[in-house]
Order: structure tokens, then sequence, then C-alpha cells
């Protein structure tokens, strides 16, 4: 595999275009007060972030270290051009002979990035992905050329760990695939126009965010009436045959699996949305005043090619059970964090050193911001910061102070110029 070495200026600039990600958050942590109290908190919490932020980077580069999805060799001169089979076919996918939307233009909107950077087109007139170079071209397994918008949820809560400590905690998953922890998440489902264009604004953040937060920690609990279960063999039949089709080979069964959970899923979203729509709209009013700390690309996804690459947006909120219990409502469905989709199961997820070596792709970062995020804000807002969470945060900060991962040498790939 050829590795060209990444020098310390490449670093550097990849550094300060991941600050712009993380604009929300540091815009909360510059509100805090400087008091000489508050001064050696503010230093802790910069300190967490600036470590996390490196910590993913390392992350991103040594994901270069492997094959593309274990499979493909990634080679940083000559990539070559691969779309898995998995992507062939999909309704969420861009075809490969005509990869933009008549009324969609690069860098726009839904085409757009999150830190509104302009990425260039490469020889094939495709996406380039601006800040590195993953060492292969193409979709990959992904659906989109460019960016590959997706949304993930902070659902905080202050509660008492092992140790008899008030701790802050995230709803999150365990995913089915790889055993990893993980926020809830999925990709963004954008707001369609009269004239058929797609747009990405809030209120499309805000509608993936309340869906996948149901789908993901919630769906699980729901029983499906008869007349939306009967539905469900002939839509997986169907979906299965089209694929098979496009691709004139037969479908494995362990993506016949995947698409079964998703048409269950689509179902109960269906059923809910018909029998208790005031569920997902209290739902969505809580996303709708959530807290942004992070709006950027997802560096450390093993997914990322040169033209496709995850970007994700992060909020949160905070969830007792007073309030989970006012969002229930009459609680028409039997509500309860129960996992469905693709999740593997639901847990509240201690932000700790332990669950952030075991987490995936770049959530040890995103679980770390969070922390930071509540702690910044609580301060903002003039409330006292617990010394429970107050060594929370330090308790982070010296598992990543442990990683060593400000110190990056020698760096074992290149950001393209």
């Amino acid at each position: 595999m050829n590795n060209p070495v990444m020098n310390t200026n490449d670093f550097q600039n990849l550094n300060i275009q991941y600050n712009r990600f993380l604009k929300p958050l540091y815009k909360d942590i510059t509100a805090m007060e400087t008091t000489m109290k508050q001064f050696d908190l503010l230093y802790r919490i910069v300190g967490v972030v600036e470590y996390a932020k490196h910590y993913d980077i390392e992350r991103a580069l040594s994901v270069l270290e492997i094959p593309y999805q274990g499979k493909v060799e990634r080679d940083f001169i000559t990539p070559l051009f691969f779309t898995d089979m998995s992507v062939i076919g999909q309704v969420w996918a861009d075809s490969v002979d005509k990869p933009l939307p008549p009324k969609d233009h690069w860098n726009r909107s839904n085409r757009g990035m999150n830190d509104r950077t302009q990425y260039e087109l490469d020889e094939n007139d495709l996406p380039r992905f601006p800040y590195m170079n993953f060492g292969i071209n193409g979709q990959g397994i992904l659906g989109r050329f460019g960016p590959n918008h997706a949304v993930d949820m902070g659902i905080l809560r202050v509660m008492e760990n092992g140790r008899g400590q008030k701790t802050l905690h995230v709803l999150g998953i365990t995913r089915e695939d790889d055993g990893k922890k993980a926020l809830c998440g999925g990709f963004t489902v954008f707001d369609k126009e009269p004239n058929g264009r797609l747009r990405y604004g809030k209120k499309a953040m805000v509608n993936s965010q309340t869906m996948e937060f149901f789908e993901e920690m919630v769906s699980g609990s729901v029983t499906l009436l008869p007349e939306y279960e009967n539905r469900i063999a002939k839509d997986v039949e169907c979906k299965i045959a089209g694929l098979e089709v496009a691709r004139k080979t037969a479908v494995d069964e362990a993506e016949k699996e995947v698409i079964r959970k998703q048409v269950i899923a689509h179902y109960k979203v269906k059923q809910v949305i018909e029998k208790d729509p005031e569920f997902l709209n209290r739902i969505r009013q809580e996303f709708d005043a959530a807290t942004p700390c992070f709006a950027g690309c997802i560096l450390a996804s093993t997914r990322n090619t040169n033209n496709a690459w995850m970007e994700t947006r992060l909020s949160w909120f905070e969830m007792d059970d007073a309030k989970w219990n006012r969002i229930k409502d009459d609680d028409k469905f039997g509500y309860d964090f129960v996992a469905g989709d693709d999740a593997g199961g639901v847990q509240w997820h201690e932000i700790t050193p332990e669950i952030l070596a075991d987490t995936t792709a770049g959530h040890a970062a995103l679980m770390t911001y969070l922390l930071a995020s509540y702690a910044a804000k609580t301060v903002k807002e003039k409330r006292e910061l617990s010394q429970d969470i107050t060594r929370q945060v330090d308790e982070v900060l010296e598992y990543f102070v442990r990683q060593n991962t400000p110190q990056l040498q020698p760096i074992r790939h290149y950001v393209p110029q």
C-alpha cells in the first residue's frame, strides 16, 4: 500500500479546519465567565475538547492502515474507483452514470458541507474530499457522492453511577454489527420543495433526529397492529425483487434480514404517525430546542472515500423520568427505550474512559463534546457544575492525555494541498 507521509503543516491545516466543526461548542465555551474560580474549569473544558479532537484525527489516520471495508486495498497515489454491490439499485443512492440529480447542485444545500467549505471536483467531475486522502475513490458503501449527511442525538441525564457519584450519561446504543457503543443517529431525510429540489435546513435535521430516535431507541417497544403487520411480507418481497433486477444477482440472507428490519421500522413509524402523532411531535419539540455542539465531517468513519464521505450534526437535551412521562403522555403503545432497526441494544452510557475506548468511528470524540458542551452551558447559565461532573471531565481529560494524542509523530498519511 502506498502511504506518503503527512507533514506537520498538513496536520496543522486539518486541525484548523476541524475547529470549524466545533463552532457551536466553542461559542458556549467563550461565553463562560472567567472568574478566578472558573478559569481552571474553563482550561479543563477547552483541554478535553482539544485532546478529543486530536484523538479523533488519530483514529481517522489509523483507519487508513487497513483495506477499505476490510477488502479493497487503498492506494494514495492512484486510488481505485470502487462502488460496493450493496449500493446498486438502492433508491437512496446516486447513479454512477449520472451522479448529480437534475435539481441538485454541488456545494449547495443538501450537497453542501456542514462547515460550508467549498469542495472541488476531480477529473471525473465528482466531489473531492478537501481534508484527507482516503486512498480510494467512488461511492464505496455510501449512497451519495459528496457529503452524506447524518444526524446524531445527545439525550443526556445526570444519574448515579456504580460508585455513588452523580455523573453525566448519554442515552445510546450498542451496535448490532460490531457490538461497539455509539450515539443514536442515522441519515438525514431532506425537505422536498414544491419544485422537487431537496433542501437541508434545521427542519430537516429536527425531523430526522425525531425519526431516528424513535426507530433506534423506542420502536422495539411498539407492537404493530394487524393492519400494518400484514403489509410487511409483501413489501420485503418487492424490495428484494427490485434489488435483484438492478444487480442481476441474488440478494444474500444477511441483506434480506436488514431489509426486513427496515420495513418493520418503517411501518412502526407509520403506525405512530397515523395513530399517535402527538407523541412524535413532543419528541420533535425537544430536538427543536436542543443545544448544538458539532456540525462537520466524521473523519474516522470507515465508510469514507475521496468522493463520498460522512458528515453529521449533533445536538443535545436533558431527559429525566418526568420529561419522558410527559412525552409519552397517555402511552398509547407502551413506549419504552427498546432497540429497533439496526440497533442491538439501548443503554444509558456513562461518559467514561472505558466507554470512549469501546466506541465506533468518531463517537468517542462526539461523546466528549457532549460532556464539554453540557459543562460549558451549565456554567454559562450561572448554574453550579457539580464536583462529580467536574471530576468526570478530569477523568476523560486524563484518558486522552494517556493516549498522547496531541503529539502525533510521525503522522503516516497526507492531506492533499
